[in-house]
C-alpha cells in the first residue's frame, strides 16, 4: 500500500473592491427676513438664508447663481424694466462654518451677480467638502419705489468643475 502525501495551502488571498459615487449636493435654509425698508434705505450684507455643500470630487466644484427677474428684485405683478418696480442688488457669500476640502481655493464672495453667476472652487487632489456653510447675504441701494410686495427666486447649482 502506498500512500500519497498531499500538502494544503497556508495562506490565501482576498481582495476588497469598491465604488465610491461621486458626491454633488446643496441644501438651501431660508431665514425669515424681510427687506422692511426696500428702496428706503441702503442694505448691506443682510442676510437671506444659508447654502451647505457636499462634495467629494478630487479637482473641486463649481457653484452657479441664477435669478428668476434677471438679478432684481421686482414688484409682483410688474413688467420688466419698470424702473419704479424693480431694484438691482448684489449677493456675498460669508463662511458660517463646516469643512472646505483641503487644497481646495475658495474663490472671491463679495459683491456676486445674482445673474449668471459662476464660483469655481478649485481643487487640485482635494480632500472632500463636507457639510461646509455659507451665509447668503443680499445688498441693495437706495431707490424711489412704488408700494408693494417685492420678490425675486434664486436658483443655486453644485457641479464638478
Amino acid at each position: 500500500m502506498s500512500s500519497t502525501v498531499v500538502f494544503a495551502a497556508t495562506s490565501t488571498q482576498l481582495s476588497i473592491t469598491a465604488l465610491v459615487s461621486n458626491i454633488q449636493a446643496i441644501e438651501s435654509i431660508q431665514n425669515a427676513t424681510v427687506l422692511d425698508d426696500l428702496g428706503n434705505i441702503s442694505y448691506q450684507d443682510i442676510e437671506i438664508g444659508k447654502i451647505v455643500l457636499n462634495s467629494n470630487h478630487s479637482e473641486g466644484f463649481k457653484l452657479s447663481i441664477d435669478s428668476q427677474n434677471n438679478g432684481v428684485i421686482r414688484r409682483i405683478g410688474a413688467s420688466e424694466g419698470q424702473q419704479d418696480e424693480e431694484i438691482a442688488y448684489t449677493l456675498s457669500l460669508a463662511d458660517s462654518g463646516g469643512d472646505l476640502g483641503n487644497q481646495i481655493a475658495e474663490p472671491a464672495l463679495s459683491d456676486l451677480s445674482p445673474e449668471g453667476t459662476e464660483l469655481a472652487f478649485n481643487g487640485n487632489q482635494a480632500a472632500p467638502t463636507v457639510q461646509k456653510e455659507y451665509s447668503l447675504n443680499v445688498s441693495t441701494a437706495v431707490k424711489g419705489l412704488k408700494q408693494g410686495s417685492y420678490s425675486d427666486t434664486l436658483t443655486i447649482s453644485i457641479s464638478n468643475i
